[in-house]
């Protein structure tokens, strides 16, 4: 008779298996407004998240829109302190930004899905009968959602509203890494789609 032993694996962590979503609505008034420079602004209180977001999201705008300026508000907006509206006004008005791209995490839910593999060889026990090792494996999947919102000169009328969703599995690299990243190229891709940001002008022969 086999016997079956089951060996215990730690959370496995798998990578490549990640998608973002996005659903975005551009204001009527601001259909026909492109902006040639952004503050940033991810409103997390996790501050390692939160510069992350920021970094790449200015990356990505800096690397598809040559003609724009990216500001991060982690470098603008101190978290320790509390800004009144005139001082936050006074404050944004330096950075030269035409909008701010407020980034906040809606929710995070992480759902765990296991399975077992069975070992090629098999072992034997010290009365020589066969046996079966399984090794059990636990994936977990992480979703992540984000509302995204362009306002017009900072504060102002609401430019473009849009929801975002991240899936990914945990893996042993950075999962805000990964989060920030496929965020941030998803969001300059809607900004361009949307027809929100300046590009170069044509050079005519």
């Amino acid at each position: 008779m086999k016997k079956y032993f089951v060996t215990a694996l730690a959370v496995t962590i798998l990578s490549g298996c990640a998608s973002v979503e996005m659903q975005s609505y551009v204001d009527p008034q601001f259909k026909t407004t492109q902006y040639s420079s952004f503050l940033v602004d991810a409103a997390i209180t996790d501050l390692t998240l939160k510069t992350l977001i920021e970094d790449r999201v200015c990356k990505q705008i800096n690397l598809n829109f040559s003609e724009v300026k990216c500001v991060k508000a982690i470098d603008t907006f101190s978290p320790t302190r509390e800004y009144n509206q005139q001082t936050w006004q006074q404050v944004f008005a330096k950075t030269g930004a035409q909008a701010r791209l407020q980034i906040e995490l809606l929710s995070q839910e992480s759902q765990a899905s296991h399975a077992f593999t069975a070992n090629s060889a098999p072992s034997y026990s010290s009365m020589g009968t066969p046996s079966t090792n399984y090794t059990s494996y636990t994936t977990v999947h992480l979703t992540d959602k984000f509302q995204i919102t362009l306002f017009d000169k900072g504060d102002q009328n609401k430019a473009m509203t849009a929801t975002g969703v991240v899936k990914a599995q945990k893996t042993f690299r950075d999962h805000n890494k990964t989060i920030a990243s496929m965020l941030s190229e998803r969001i300059a891709q809607e900004l361009l789609y949307k027809g929100l940001v300046k590009q170069p002008t044509p050079v005519k022969l």
